[in-house]
């Protein structure tokens, strides 16, 4: 596509930004990160300097809400709210929001979210399609052990594996899984950009990290936090190494 869609981030989450930055990378060829910040005033200096295709915005900032700072622009982009909260969904009506989502944010939620303001913008339904239909395809099929259905679970859902004796258990962001298969098997299977076996216990889904302290992870919306093995600390410093911005 050779006009991308400028996008801004508002949030104050650092987790949430980083799981929305590797969202938009994913679909760097539609859309192109201008910036992200915490502060509203710097966001509005800089909105009504550059013209914004779409908005992420978060509800609840410091100082203000996110509806007080649509209020405060000159120029309204597209806005996707992003959120913890289910209690503003009937005020965004009021606003040029094209979507509601809810934290932690899913990979196929946002890309369905971004194809309707594609839609907004004029662009033909086929095009849309061809650019954001291939990269939907990132899932895992799982045979559930208590019913011996099979499941399709996209990677962006998963939050952690825990292992649970012979078998594996999916904490995902709708839903529990429990596999047959140990967890062991489940590492060597999926994609190590985006997991990482952090103990003998535990796989987490890098995307949701939300700080690690005191050799603990804590991942965004799970309250519990959790350890890290002392044989899966470098692999985890390594990965960090690689990933980490240098200011």
């Amino acid at each position: 596509m050779e006009n991308k869609l400028l996008c801004y981030i508002l949030e104050d989450e650092m987790a949430a930004v980083n799981i929305i930055k590797k969202h938009i990378e994913k679909l760097s060829d539609i859309l192109d990160l201008v910036g992200y910040t915490s502060d509203f005033l710097e966001a509005k200096s800089i909105l009504d300097g550059i013209k914004i295709d779409i908005l992420f915005l978060d509800i609840r900032l410091p100082k203000t809400t996110g509806f007080k700072f649509l209020d405060l622009l000159k120029q309204k982009p597209q806005v996707i709210l992003t959120t913890a909260h289910t209690d503003y969904a009937s005020e965004s009506y009021e606003y040029n929001v094209i979507d509601y989502l809810l934290k932690p944010i899913s990979f196929e939620k946002f890309e369905k979210a971004v194809y309707k303001a594609l839609g907004k913008h004029g662009y033909n339904n086929n095009s849309i399609q061809k650019n954001l239909l291939p990269r939907a395809k990132k899932f895992v099929l799982i045979k559930s052990s208590e019913n011996s259905r099979i499941l399709r679970v996209n990677f962006s859902d998963i939050l952690y594996l825990e292992s649970k004796n012979k078998s594996t258990l999916f904490k995902t962001i709708n839903k529990d899984i429990l596999s047959a298969y140990v967890l062991g098997q489940w590492e060597k299977n999926l994609p190590e950009n985006d997991f990482l076996r952090i103990h003998k216990s535990f796989i987490i889904n890098i995307n949701f990290i939300e700080s690690i302290e005191k050799g603990c992870i804590k991942l965004s919306n799970i309250e519990a936090p959790f350890p890290i093995g002392d044989q899966y600390k470098f692999k985890l410093q390594d990965h960090l190494n690689n990933n980490s911005i240098q200011l």
